[in-house]
């Protein structure tokens, strides 16, 4: 289908996204820089969703959200489908099925206290401003990469993670997990908050099969709640050893078995 029917759709949806408008490419002359999404936060005071989005050298952008955006960029993080799709992946699918591709999504500027951004497609063949959040999400359905103006970093307010809540982490086996909330919960449609899910997956862990968006719930037959009680439990595993862990994704549990690294980590 050509470009431009492509853009027609996207103006149709843009009315729900809150504002999408579409134009052909342009060239936009600002340092860019690449971002993977950190995590999802919670403004103390407030209680004001926030997207934090990091760079290879460890600075933070956080990006005030909203409450469902939150929802659609969690299950994003995690590639979770739901069986009737957010706007975000209904975009994302209507732009896939018609042959055309995402190439980024870009947080542009900021503007009275507010962040702009686009997506180009086609090669830069079209341009679509978007609200950041919107564009973080069809972004990561699409695997499309996430770029920031690097002046956006030197804005007093980029780095000012104080009032911001981040839930705890931890890493063991290549895999990072953070401990299942009924609010996560309640994001994938669930109503068991128990378990640690995976938000980052590489190296033993990720071999073995599991993934961002499991949940382990199981280590070696230990009923995992906590991260104190999984690192317990992970630390009585000697180097080199089997180690069995259970995840569930999409409501269906599976045992899988890998052998520890030579080394803890």
């Amino acid at each position: 289908m050509p470009i431009k029917t492509i853009c027609g759709w996207l103006a149709i949806f843009s009315l729900m996204l809150g504002g999408c408008i579409g134009r052909p490419g342009a060239s936009r002359a600002i340092s860019q820089v690449k971002v993977e999404v950190g995590r999802i936060g919670v403004d103390n005071r407030t209680g004001t969703h926030y997207v934090l989005l990091r760079d290879k050298h460890g600075r933070s952008l956080p990006i005030m959200i909203g409450e469902s955006e939150a929802r659609a960029i969690v299950l994003a993080m995690h590639g979770v489908k739901l069986r009737r799709p957010l706007m975000d992946q209904l975009l994302s699918s209507i732009i896939e099925k018609t042959g055309n591709h995402l190439d980024r999504a870009v947080i542009s500027e900021i503007r009275g206290g507010t962040y702009y951004a686009y997506i180009t497609l086609d090669d830069d063949q079209y341009q679509v401003d978007c609200r950041p959040s919107d564009a973080i999400a069809l972004a990561m359905n699409t695997d499309a990469p996430i770029y920031v103006n690097e002046q956006l970093f030197q804005h007093p307010g980029a780095s000012d993670l104080t009032t911001v809540q981040l839930p705890a982490t931890i890493q063991k086996f290549g895999l990072t997990m953070q401990q299942m909330t009924p609010q996560l919960a309640g994001y994938f449609n669930g109503s068991d908050s128990s378990g640690l899910l995976i938000t980052d997956a590489a190296g033993v862990g990720a071999a073995a099969g599991l993934s961002r968006g499991d949940v382990v719930v199981s280590i070696d037959g230990d009923a995992v709640n906590t991260l104190e009680g999984f690192s317990a439990a992970a630390a009585r595993v000697g180097a080199n050893a089997p180690v069995t862990i259970v995840a569930r994704h999409d409501g269906t549990a599976r045992a899988i078995t890998f052998r520890a690294p030579p080394l803890s980590g």
